[in-house]
C-alpha cells in the first residue's frame, strides 16, 4: 500500500518513501480499510474523497463524482460513477463521504474568513506592525533525503 502497510497487525507509515512510524495493533482490534481526504479552495472548490476497500469515490461539490475500483483499475483511468452495476456502491460512498461534512457550511465559513482577512490586511496596511514571526530561511533548510 502506498503510504503505508498494515500486515499482520503491524502498521508502518511512510512519507516520500521514508519510514515514519511503526506500531502494533492489539490482537482484538480490527483494522477498518477506509481513508478520507478533504481539499477546499477559496475559489469555491470543495472536494472530499473516500476510499473504502477496493472502491474510491471523489466527490466534487456541484459536479458529478468519480468512482474507481482500485483493484481492477489502480491507475484510476476508468470512471465507474455512471455504471449502473456500481449504483449501490456509489450511493453508499456518497452518503458516507457527505456524512458530517457540509460543503455549503464550509463555503459560508470561508466567506467569513475572507472578510476577516480583508479587515486584518487593512489593519496591517495602515499600522505596518513589526513582524517577529519570520525566520531566516536558508537553502540548507530545504532538502529531501
Amino acid at each position: 500500500m502506498k503510504g503505508g502497510d498494515a500486515n499482520g497487525g503491524k502498521i508502518t507509515l511512510y512519507a516520500d518513501d521514508r519510514y515514519i512510524i511503526s506500531w502494533e495493533l492489539p490482537n482484538n482490534v480490527a483494522w477498518e480499510d477506509v481513508a478520507f481526504s478533504e481539499y477546499c479552495l477559496d475559489e469555491g472548490h470543495y472536494h472530499r474523497m473516500i476510499r473504502r476497500d477496493e472502491w474510491k469515490l471523489n466527490y466534487y461539490h456541484g459536479q458529478e463524482p468519480q468512482l474507481f475500483n482500485l483493484h481492477q483499475d489502480p491507475d484510476e483511468l476508468v470512471d465507474r460513477a455512471q455504471d449502473p452495476s456500481c449504483r449501490e456502491v456509489r450511493e453508499e460512498l456518497e452518503n458516507e463521504v457527505l456524512r458530517d461534512w457540509d460543503p455549503d457550511r464550509i463555503a459560508r465559513r470561508m466567506q467569513a474568513r475572507r472578510a476577516d482577512l480583508s479587515l486584518i490586511m487593512d489593519w496591517v496596511k495602515h499600522t505596518k506592525p513589526e513582524n517577529h514571526c519570520i525566520w531566516d530561511r536558508r537553502p540548507e533548510m530545504d532538502y529531501r533525503d
